[in-house]
């Protein structure tokens, strides 16, 4: 786990199986996870767009698979 300070001063903790501190110092993470907050931010704004939450394919109004 890397423990890394928001400018907000709140505590992140982030799990990642990058442990090699050489190469992957704790001060680069919290630069990495804001960029992928955004992308996550944009998947859950698409998803409820879609009605995502409300989707399944084991309802009975699927049609059978083709023969």
């Amino acid at each position: 786990m890397v423990v890394v300070v928001l400018d907000t001063r709140e505590y992140e903790v982030i799990v990642t199986t990058l442990l090699d501190e050489s190469e992957y110092p704790t001060e680069d993470f919290k630069y990495i996870y804001r960029l992928r907050w955004d992308e996550e931010t944009f998947y859950g704004i698409f998803k409820t767009w879609l009605n995502l939450e409300n989707f399944s394919g084991k309802t009975a109004d699927c049609p059978p698979p083709a023969k």
